[in-house]
């Protein structure tokens, strides 16, 4: 999708050159969209709206356990 709600992790895509997963913030009538990395080491990344594209929302993993040989 190329929409996302305020707080979801998203994939976005940034001056159509870098991805990235993080939590996506906008604020009515600002022009901006902040980016929140989910370790809390990084600062939050804020760009002008028009240089993030939204790719998609991340959902969740699912880990499938595979038995061992024999």
């Amino acid at each position: 999708t190329q929409h996302a709600e305020n707080g979801a992790i998203v994939v976005a895509i940034i001056d159509n050159e870098e991805a990235t997963l993080k939590r996506i913030k906008r604020q009515v009538g600002s022009p901006t969209i902040t980016l929140i990395p989910a370790n809390p080491n990084l600062k939050p990344q804020q760009y002008d709206a028009q240089r993030v594209r939204i790719q998609g929302r991340y959902l969740g993993l699912l880990r499938l356990e595979t038995p061992p040989p024999g």
